[in-house]
């Protein structure tokens, strides 16, 4: 059946689609009018297991819809090219549909699967992402699936333009490409329309697709010849013009390559007034939104921190040259944002078309800014109403993903209540439910701005339990109404904030809300297509080091005049990112599709050996880190892989820290297709760490990136992981034609149908003109440096340092070092390091030649300042000594001239060499210490030195010497009544002071002194008691040196003095003793018999009286002058007998 239809579109409508196809892109010149004509082709509908139709296009051009959950229908992108001076709001869009069927029978055409999250996490709850407001039961939208209506509602329908920068025909005087800013109109044409009620599909076999717009004046300039022209941009700071050493030769060789390369920094953009809010990122962008055109700019390297502002954290930091912070999934509930250099890229879209300070949001024009008409955009509430059923006795979490207020109430209980204003979040309650029906009450409040409002639940068990429910929008088959309906919840909407004004009752299948305004995907919003073609270094803490190595890699990269064949080499490694999803198909598309046929060989790492089950077998398997490094140290020109990343981290494929094991000789492209790789504000993340170490260019994703579940078949058009990767390897792999990083990149983005989060993430951190198979010789010459000035002393050779010299050009090197040290033109030696020696002081100049292996040579001069030098005086080796003794020295000296040299001593360290001449001396000191002494030699040119030792002279202790004491009785020494007198001496060679103790071993005070000269040394002492003492003489000198001497003290008691004097009268000779000796003695033995018994009873008094009548009376008579009664006559004998019983009594009485 034929029918005709038309449909009228105005203005460059903005329809939010994934997964379509490119098609011929004809060019419109200077009409302003045309008629396109399109026709569907051959196609063919199979159906599987579960009855689901697919409808495949067997004409070439075609995908399919990708919006997951909705219906999967083949489309087909078609791009027309128009003038650079088209009035873009006076497009008109008629479709005249001229064939038409409704097809025999009903179908049920499968819905498009989620994508997933290629993220390292081991639980995501976002692993499946369903796309903002819809209503998901079983894999299908019922916002779709449950209307009665064709699906699209038009065959042909108008998508956002896009402006952007493609190659001309012509290349420039040195074989680089030319680029011109071109603007392109995009339609969608679907050759099907299905209506899921009825099952119906309706094929739109032809149609004639007319299109008028308007021209104005003309008011892009693309650049001319003149000398104002910078075709390469680097965008840094001053800070890093100033310390990098590679930048300027960087910048050298890219005008060597054909380039105009203008540096530009923040004194040239922070003046500027960029969109709000006017950070440095927004004034960079601006600056280049005014000179793009009139400079000429293809290409833009961005070196700097990349670190973006979050605008939502007023703690954030941000780098010098920050990437954008935008937000493409603002209005979802996790993995948001997504900082992207594609806004450099693309500076004819407005990143901010709704002003509200958020970048790049998603846009659905399905969309709209209140609940219903009668509710205005602001200030309104809502309350929903109902039962929720819960399918299992289990733990549930629910939460909410709101702004501004919410409560959500359970079984009569508030479990969520986060009502103050806030910006998007989750809040979440927990809770052991038991199966069946429970009454729910939500409350929402919006003041201002977007609203939204989801309401999630899940089990909390692992996904093998029966009881398992994923995280996911509570679905309208497990809510009921206020009158107990499944289908969703009661819900009354208010015109006020405060559940007050007009309402609106309706009942709503899902609370999954979103009101509000985006950017991406609306007319005049960003754009992925590229004026400019985007590189990024990375400089993070103020490593300039870091950075010259990147560019010195890159120049030798992008000049090496060797063989560069190891480059046409492809490392596949991909690890499954679900179990429906292996990733090798990416390996063997790659690999099939661009590798061989490009003359590339190939080197498979998959997680197994897929031929069991109809799949490839790769030439390593399983996918492990240490596989892949391993086989990327042989050398790798492309590498690319799939798998859940990290910041740091590529599943088991790669790691931030295995980066420093790969060969910077030989650096490959990455392509990485796993998610936060290049996350930049990760100093260590993995792009950058492997464009430090083993990259020449990496693309990585900023963020959480995105693949569709499933094998996977190239599509042009859809944002995947897989495909970007797949198409921006064939544009850099492409023998016939290949692309730079840059180009190609940006390239692979303007292919895809909308701006979305992966076009985003995807970023290049290398030099945008960095290509893959292609080199540019470039030969400057060497530059010589011969190291100095040198300042040496006569008689020392010169070692001269010409490792300074360098050759800028990779693979080129210095082969010859020639040295003229006479200044005469001649060359007198060769060699990076020669020496040469001069004998005379004066200043000469040298010159050093080097000439590199092409045979470029270059010269420089340095000075050689030859000094007179004194000589080095040696006096000597320390020296220790003890006081006293004599210490000769012996002087020596060294000097390179031929001098005469005298020698003369300081030994009293007063500072003046005063005390002796020659090479030898001697001196003696009395007092320890560490005396200095010096010796200065001076030679006949009055040059001089000094030395020095030091004299250990060691403290001497002084040699005590104890005498004899004296004591008043010869024969004993008795407590109290004998006095002795003590004697010592000492000797000590120093000329010290000291002191001197006593110490009588009695516990009693000593008696001590001091002295400043050496003399004898006395005490008296008595002792108290009976007993044996030690007394001991110490003298100490003013060093602390010591020495004693001791004598031994025998203090006798009454007792032992009396038998001392019973014996001295036994001992007595006869002649000592009137009369008979031994009757005398016999008399003298009783009477001391009975004088022993007066001591044993203590009868002291009666011992007194005894011992003096009955003892001394008989000895006293020659010393008391009455002899007459004497027994002993003897005059010494009476002498000792009264002294010794004196003696006795004197003690005696002490007793008493």
């Amino acid at each position: 059946m034929t029918r005709r239809t038309t449909f009228n579109l105005t203005g460059p409508v903005a329809l939010l689609l994934v997964l379509v196809a490119l098609c011929a892109i004809p060019s419109i010149t200077a009409a302003q009018d045309l008629v396109y004509p399109v026709t569907a082709g051959k196609y063919s509908i199979t159906q599987d297991a579960q009855r689901q139709s697919s409808i495949t296009m067997l004409s070439p051009g075609y995908s399919s819809t990708g919006s997951p959950g909705d219906p999967q229908l083949p489309e087909r992108l078609i791009e027309l090219r128009v003038p650079d001076d088209i009035v873009w709001d006076s497009v008109k869009l008629t479709v005249e549909v001229t064939d038409s069927e409704v097809l025999d029978g009903t179908y049920l055409i499968a819905p498009a699967p989620p994508l997933g999250a290629a993220l390292d996490l081991p639980y995501d709850p976002d692993y499946l992402d369903w796309g903002e407001g819809k209503q998901i039961v079983d894999g299908r939208n019922l916002n779709v699936y449950g209307v009665d209506a064709d699906y699209p509602a038009q065959p042909v329908v108008m998508i956002p333009y896009t402006q952007r920068k493609e190659p001309e025909v012509q290349v420039d005087h040195v074989g680089n490409e030319v680029y011109g800013n071109v603007n392109y109109l995009r339609l969608l044409y679907r050759p099907f329309l299905y209506n899921p009620v009825t099952g119906k599909l309706t094929l739109i076999g032809e149609a004639q697709i007319s299109i008028s717009f308007a021209v104005g004046p003309t008011v892009r300039d693309y650049g001319d010849s003149g000398s104002d022209t910078a075709d390469y941009v680097i965008i840094t700071t001053s800070e890093i013009v100033a310390h990098s050493s590679q930048l300027a030769y960087f910048v050298q060789v890219k005008e060597a390559m054909g380039h105009t390369v203008r540096v530009v920094t923040e004194s040239d953009y922070d003046g500027l007034v960029g969109q709000a809010p006017n950070g440095r990122a927004e004034r960079i962008r601006q600056w280049l939104v005014n000179n793009y055109d009139s400079l000429g700019i293809d290409y833009v390297l961005l070196i700097g921190d990349p670190d973006p502002d979050d605008p939502l954290d007023p703690a954030d930091t941000t780098g010098d040259v920050p990437m954008k912070m935008c937000w493409p999934r603002y209005f979802s509930w996790k993995h948001r944002e997504s900082p992207t250099d594609l806004f450099f890229a693309d500076l004819t879209g407005n990143w901010d078309v709704d002003g509200d300070g958020r970048y790049g949001e998603a846009h659905d024009p399905a969309w709209s800014l209140s609940p219903d008409p009668a509710i205005g955009p602001d200030t309104f509430s809502a309350r929903w109403t109902g039962w929720v059923n819960c399918d299992f006795d289990e733990s549930y979490t629910f939460s909410t993903f709101s702004d501004e207020g919410v409560r959500l109430y359970v079984d009569g209980n508030l479990v969520i209540d986060n009502w103050v204003d806030h910006m998007p979040a989750t809040d979440a309650w927990t809770n052991t439910m038991t199966a069946g029906k429970h009454p729910v009450t939500l409350e929402f409040r919006e003041m201002t701005g977007d609203a939204e409002l989801q309401l999630w639940w899940r089990t909390n068990v692992p996904e093998t339990d029966a009881h398992y429910v994923r995280e996911n929008i509570v679905p309208a088959d497990h809510l009921y109404d206020g009158s107990d309906a499944v289908g969703g919840l009661s819900a009354t909407y208010y015109d006020n904030a405060d559940f007050t004004g007009a309402t609106v009752s309706r009942k709503d299948a899902v609370v999954n809300f979103v009101w509000g305004s985006g950017d991406l995907g609306r007319a005049g919003g960003p754009d992925n297509g590229a004026e400019v073609f985007v590189g990024r270094i990375p400089v993070y803490g103020q490593n300039y080091a870091n950075l010259d190595s990147i560019l010195e890699k890159i120049v030798r990269y992008e000049t090496d005049p060797g063989d560069i064949g190891w480059r046409r080499t492809a490392l596949l490694p991909m690890k499954p990112l679900w179990d429906d999803t292996p990733s090798w198909h990416l390996g063997e598309l790659v690999k099939n599709d661009l590798a061989t046929p490009a003359g590339f060989t190939s080197y498979r790492i998959y997680d197994a050996d897929y031929s069991a089950s109809g799949g490839p077998t790769p030439e390593h398997w399983p996918t492990t880190l240490d596989a892949v490094r391993n086989e990327w140290l042989n050398g790798y020109g492309v590498v690319t892989w799939a798998t859940h990343g990290s910041r740091t981290g590529a599943g088991d494929i790669f790691n931030s820290a295995t980066t420093t094991s790969l060969d910077n000789l030989r650096p490959a492209f990455t392509f990485q297709a796993s998610c936060n790789n290049g996350y930049p504000e990760a100093a260590d993340n993995l792009g950058y760490s492997l464009l430090l170490q083993g990259a020449a260019a990496t693309v990585s994703a900023s963020r959480v990136s995105w693949e569709a579940n499933g094998a996977w078949t190239p599509d042009s058009t859809d944002p995947v992981n897989h495909n970007l990767a797949y198409y921006y390897d064939a544009k850099i792999m492409n023998a016939g034609s290949p692309q730079a990083a840059g180009p190609a990149l940006y390239a692979t983005k303007a292919g895809m149908i909308v701006v979305e989060m992966n076009l985003l993430d995807y970023n290049l951190y290398g030099d945008p003109d960095c290509y893959l198979l292609k080199v540019t010789l470039v030969n400057f010459p060497p530059t010589a440096d011969p190291g100095g000035p040198y300042v040496v002393d006569e008689g020392t050779p010169v070692v001269f340092d010409g490792s300074g010299s360098s050759d800028p050009d990779p693979g080129d090197s210095i082969s010859l070092y020639e040295w003229d040290f006479e200044s005469d033109g001649v060359y007198d030696d060769t060699g990076l390091s020669p020496a040469h020696t001069w004998c005379d002081n004066g200043v000469h100049t040298v010159t050093l030649r080097v000439t590199d292996t092409r045979g470029a040579t270059a010269t420089a001069s340095t000075t050689v300042t030859v000094n007179n030098v004194a000589p080095v005086a040696n006096a000597g080796l320390d020296q220790a000594v003890n006081e006293a003794d004599t210490v000769s020295f012996t002087g020596t000296a060294t000097d390179p001239g031929c001098d005469t040299l005298t020698f003369e001593w300081d030994l009293d360290n007063d500072g003046a060499f005063d005390d002796a001449t020659g090479t030898t001396a001697s001196w003696s000191w009395c007092d320890n210490g560490v005396p200095t002494v010096s010796l200065r030699v001076t030679d006949d040119d009055g040059g001089s030195s000094t030395d020095s030792l030091t004299v250990t002279v060691n403290n001497v202790a002084p040699v005590v010497t104890m005498n004899p004491f004296d004591q008043p009785n010869p024969q004993f020494v008795l407590p109290v009544v004998h006095t002795l007198t003590f004697h010592g001496t000492f000797t000590d060679p120093g000329c010290d002071t000291w002191t001197y103790e006593w110490n009588f071993g009695d516990g009693t005070a000593g008696v001590s002194g001091d002295l400043a000269a050496i003399a004898p040394l006395t005490a008296e002492h008595a002792f108290g008691a009976p007993g044996d003492y030690t007394v001991t003489l110490t003298v100490t000198d003013d060093d602390g040196g010591s020495d004693a001497r001791t004598i031994g003290v025998h203090v006798a008691d009454a007792a032992e003095a009396k038998h001392d004097l019973a014996d001295y009268i036994q001992a007595l000779p006869a002649t000592a003793f009137r009369g008979n000796a031994d009757q005398r003695k016999n008399a003298f033995a009783n009477m001391f018999r009975a004088l022993d018994a007066k001591l044993e009873s203590g009868a002291w008094n009666g011992f007194v009286h005894d011992i003096t009548s009955n003892v001394r009376d008989k000895a006293d008579g020659l010393v008391e002058g009455n002899p007459g009664n004497d027994w002993i006559t003897s005059q010494e004998a009476q002498q000792h007998v009264c002294m010794k019983i004196d003696d006795i009594v004197a003690y005696v009485r002490t007793l008493v």
